[in-house]
């Protein structure tokens, strides 16, 4: 009890240093969670609008040279709602929706807490999913030259 005999340390209650510390705990995983979420969806902006202008260079249709130019202003400047919406209607509901409510708990704390008590989402389970969507979006590796390719198959 090495708190005990400290001066100024011993005279603090238990409970009450355990209560801070988690209270301690708690926003700061909850400043991880606005951090991670914000590089997240930094690289994802950024990712879609490439993924899209890309695409969009072999366009020779007016209109779809229109609508590439549309999503590339809405991946960049957006509501990100609207990127999860889309890809939940691309049939990625699940991983859209588990982002989605990263963002919501995001959006909660960053604005105070206030209004309805929202379920705490934890660091990791937070990384786990966006982990995800950005594997969802992320385009292959290329190839390694000279590298016989693994069949699946070949995977036990």
């Amino acid at each position: 009890m090495a708190l005990e005999r400290d001066n100024l340390l011993g005279q603090l209650e238990r409970e009450t240093v355990s209560a801070d510390a988690n209270s301690a705990e708690s926003r700061l995983d909850d400043l991880a969670i606005i951090e991670l979420f914000s590089i997240f969806e930094g690289i994802v902006r950024t990712l879609i609008a490439e993924q899209v202008r890309a695409v969009s260079v072999s366009l020779t249709h007016p209109m779809l040279k229109a609508a590439a130019r549309n999503a590339v202003e809405a991946a960049e400047h957006r509501s990100f709602a609207e990127i999860l919406k889309s890809y939940s209607q691309g049939g990625h509901a699940d991983i859209a929706e588990q982002v989605r409510q990263v963002r919501r708990y995001r959006n909660w704390i960053s604005h105070g807490r206030r209004g309805k008590v929202l379920p705490k989402v934890e660091p990791r389970t937070a990384h786990d999913r966006l982990r995800r969507f950005l594997e969802l979006i992320l385009p292959p590796p290329p190839p390694i030259a000279g590298a016989d390719p693994v069949l699946p198959s070949a995977i036990p």
